[in-house]
């Protein structure tokens, strides 16, 4: 039978989809395969030249992330030079990709720590005001500010790396993440009244299991009315990350990557790139275990000012447990 120039085109055009298909479907593969190994991509950064501390960095299966949110409001953004910022929320999270396994250490905002590049010590929610002060300019506050955040956390835990940063620049943005995933399933641990506890005649969220949206869950992690304030607080908000944990899980979260994003992306600085995000949100279904630990210290005052002060016994305790370092406890 003759072949048609008509018949030879739709040929031709049936070709080309079918290897259009089979090259989507090979890269759709090798995407999620890469996707289920993110020791495999993180290290690909870390042997390239733009990661910076890639020779001084953990063992290939472990990484440190820096997890902030900063207090942002429109005195703080339009009246004050540059934006006089403060960390209200900080962590380090360190992944283990080989054993699947999550530590995260919480620090609290008034501890006394040495500031990155000052001659003084300050409470650690600090180093982005210090940051304002030492900018240029407006747009130079932010990335100077996570410079200076994540060189402090780095001394504050016997110089360890901290690989990669995860910043909230504006905290409203919690509770659209939240409402995108359709909630939380939570067991609240106290009663919240109106105010921040201020008004205990009104209840904001009951105590108990239950499903909060993301205007509730936000004004739970913001809570501070506890006997030990910032410090209870802490608790609470990493019995919220346990639970955010838990609920991907169950939930289709993966896939809601990019509406998620897209949301965030405004109030959102971070070094990690999309397919580190997705491998990460992958690690985070299939965790096996994960530990909460609050930089140990007390309370106490320097010169009238109430600190958080660290107990450098137990910082390097810790240290060596998480991180397999031995460090001064004199540093």
């Amino acid at each position: 039978m003759k072949m048609t120039s008509e018949n030879i085109r739709k040929r031709k055009l049936i070709i080309f989809l079918i290897v259009i298909f089979v090259v989507f479907i090979g890269v759709g593969i090798k995407f999620f395969s890469d996707m289920r190994n993110p020791e495999k991509i993180f290290q690909a950064e870390k042997d390239s030249e733009d990661v910076e501390n890639a020779k001084d960095s953990f063992p290939d299966n472990k990484i440190n992330i820096l997890i902030f949110g900063l207090d942002k409001d429109y005195i703080r953004e339009e009246v004050q030079k540059y934006g006089v910022y403060r960390s209200d929320t900080m962590m380090l999270a360190t992944l283990d990709f080989k054993k699947n396994t999550l530590d995260l250490v919480s620090l609290p905002r008034d501890t006394y720590v040495p500031i990155y590049n000052q001659y003084n010590k300050d409470k650690l929610n600090s180093c982005f005001m210090y940051a304002s002060d030492d900018a240029e300019d407006k747009d130079e506050v932010i990335p100077l500010g996570i410079e200076y955040l994540s060189n402090t956390v780095s001394n504050v835990l016997g110089d360890i790396p901290v690989d990669y940063h995860v910043g909230i620049t504006d905290m409203e943005v919690v509770s659209k993440i939240i409402d995108e995933i359709g909630g939380i399933e939570i067991d609240v641990l106290h009663t919240l009244y109106a105010d921040k506890g201020k008004d205990n005649s009104q209840v904001v969220v009951e105590k108990g299991l239950q499903k909060l949206n993301g205007e509730e869950l936000l004004y739970y992690a913001r809570y501070r009315a506890y006997p030990l304030g910032d410090i209870d607080r802490v608790a609470s908000q990493q019995h919220i990350i346990k639970s955010l944990l838990q609920n991907m899980k169950s939930a289709n979260t993966v896939s809601k990557i990019p509406q998620i994003y897209n949301l965030v992306k405004d109030n959102l600085t971070t070094n990690l790139n999309m397919k580190q995000i997705t491998a990460l949100s992958l690690f985070a279904v299939n965790l096996e275990a994960m530990e909460t630990y609050t930089l140990p210290g007390g309370f106490g005052d320097v010169a009238g000012i109430s600190y958080w002060i660290m107990d450098q016994e137990k910082i390097a305790e810790l240290a060596q447990k998480i991180y397999g370092i031995t460090i001064d406890e004199g540093y």
